[in-house]
């Protein structure tokens, strides 16, 4: 979250976070302009990220104002994330056929 933020203020964005209350992490905002940013962080390569239901119904809702940031290839030092590697989609517009079911809900009776 800290390298998304500190890359969207060097664009000139008051950032706001927001991951506790909305289905994405940043809120940024520069004159009238509105850019809602989703944060993700893997060990991995990067290739694939985990999302929630919310998070892509809200990312197809806002399609044109939406960005994907991903820092991949994070190492771990004593508990702290160092490295990596970012990537940014911009405007993110989720295409249905990159998603994968990971898990099903099943409802008992």
């Amino acid at each position: 979250m800290q390298r998304a933020t500190i890359h969207f203020q060097s664009q000139g964005f008051i950032v706001e976070d927001v991951s506790s209350r909305k289905p994405y992490d940043l809120l940024c905002t520069r004159l009238n302009e509105e850019v809602y940013v989703e944060v993700k962080g893997t060990r991995g390569a990067g290739d694939r990220i985990i999302l929630t239901s919310g998070e892509v119904r809200f990312a197809k809702e806002n399609a044109d104002s939406m960005v994907l940031f991903v820092v991949s290839g994070i190492e771990m030092d004593d508990g702290e994330a160092q490295g990596g590697r970012d990537k940014i989609v911009k405007p993110w517009q989720i295409d249905d056929e990159s998603l994968e079911p990971m898990s099903l809900w099943y409802v008992l009776d």
